[in-house]
């Protein structure tokens, strides 16, 4: 019995079906060249800017080693915001592997209306990623980085000093511990101790530390360390919006996406350079090893930056990785190792989060809190709806500034965990 005409399958004609193979074919011949291309380009290329930006971050040759010791400070002048002052620091900090003192630098902002009679209180505030080379600093910019430190401009007219450091390796000699939480809160805990130190700021040792991101990740790993690494400080809350908190559930969530195609080879690179018996050939699969170090050498401040490689991290995400990271060691054991939440906070914890974000996804950010409410910390979580990644600290920036005052002023801090 013959099939009717309508259980046939129906086929393309034939011109479509020739034209459609021939796209592919011409698709398939560009990709190849591509990557062709990059890596003829960028073969070679097998570091990236590790030397000090420019003078003023190298360090010299012999400083004081006392950690949050200020070696050297600068003017800003264009971009301050009204009614304030800033300046560049160079500071002693301490290296996370070694224990060995070494630099980092900061943008210090400090309002000019008068201080209180024990001294200012301090936001630290802990930028998000902006790559792994030295010329990637935020204080390199005219302004200091101003205009990216969200909420700026509320807490210097609440009267509040604001420093906002590099972390070490961006600014001065690399390479940068990227994603390598020790290392930055050591960073912004001697940028509280560099304040303190500053006559200009007229600061007391009360603090608050504030990230996105990056800094999220910064901002927790620093409640984390304050009372050990630094007992004289006086830590009254933690914010992060869309922390980069457990870095293993966030790399399997973003494995095929351009996120961790950009941020993948930064992470890769900054491990093998920190981190002993590290190779990022082990991960990253020899024809993509050229796109990856242009990625890893590329600061992404902009839009217009990340345009620049979008086109490498679409290659990337089909050529990058021999392996997952997150189940082969060493990778998977540093993953752990620097992911947050390994200690006790104790102190008032603000976690904002979008619920469009792609990078960092709400889910991960959920599950982080329910560990830390788990934990016995007192947390404010606040999911935001339609906010992405990349506003989600601008965004979060005015709840921050009501937050972080009623801390300085001594109010209870409210906490949601049973709603969560």
């Amino acid at each position: 019995m013959k099939a009717s005409s309508s259980s046939k399958t129906r086929r393309h004609p034939r011109w479509l079906r020739v034209l459609l193979a021939v796209l592919a074919v011409v698709l398939i011949v560009v990709l190849v060249f591509v990557v062709v291309l990059s890596v003829l380009l960028y073969t070679g290329n097998k570091t990236v800017q590790t030397a000090p930006a420019n003078a003023f971050y190298q360090a010299p040759s012999s400083f004081d080693t006392t950690p949050g010791s200020v070696i050297r400070e600068e003017p800003i002048t264009q971009g301050v915001p009204s009614n304030s002052t800033a300046m560049r620091i160079l500071y002693t900090t301490t290296a996370f592997d070694t224990g060995e003192p070494t630099v980092s630098s900061a943008s210090l902002f400090v309002p000019n209306t008068p201080a209180s009679g024990a001294g200012r209180p301090i936001i630290a505030w802990a930028h998000p990623t902006t790559g792994i080379t030295t010329a990637c600093a935020p204080s390199l910019a005219d302004d200091g980085g101003a205009s990216t430190i969200p909420g700026l401009d509320s807490f210097l007219q609440q009267g509040y000093a604001v420093v906002a450091t590099d972390y070490p390796g961006l600014g001065t000699q690399g390479p940068h511990p990227f994603l390598v939480g020790s290392s930055e809160a050591r960073a912004i805990l001697d940028g509280v101790r560099a304040t303190l130190n500053t006559p200009e700021a007229k600061a007391g040792n009360r603090f608050i530390v504030w990230g996105h991101s990056q800094g999220g990740q910064a901002a927790l790993w620093t409640g984390q360390m304050a009372k050990s690494y630094s007992p004289e400080l006086d830590l009254l809350g933690v914010a992060a919006a869309a922390p980069a908190s457990e870095l293993v559930p966030l790399y399997d969530a973003d494995i095929d996406t351009l996120a961790a195609s950009i941020l993948g080879p930064m992470v890769f690179y900054s491990w093998s350079e920190v981190y002993p018996d590290t190779s990022m050939e082990s991960i990253i699969t020899p024809i993509a090893m050229p796109i990856a170090l242009k990625v890893a050498a590329t600061c992404i401040n902009s839009e217009k930056d990340l345009e620049s490689i979008v086109l490498d991290a679409v290659l990337m995400t089909k050529v990058m990785v021999r392996a997952n990271p997150t189940t082969v060691e060493p990778w998977k054991t540093l993953m752990r190792q620097n992911s947050a939440g390994g200690s006790p906070i104790g102190v008032p914890i603000l976690i904002t989060q979008g619920t469009d974000d792609t990078v960092v996804h709400p889910e991960v950010t959920q599950n982080f809190v329910q560990k830390l409410c788990s934990n016995g910390e007192t947390v404010y979580f606040q999911l935001i709806k339609g906010v992405g990644h990349d506003v989600a600290g601008t965004v979060s920036a005015p709840a921050v500034a009501l937050w972080a005052q009623d801390r300085f002023d001594g109010i209870r801090a409210p906490g949601n965990c049973g709603a969560q």
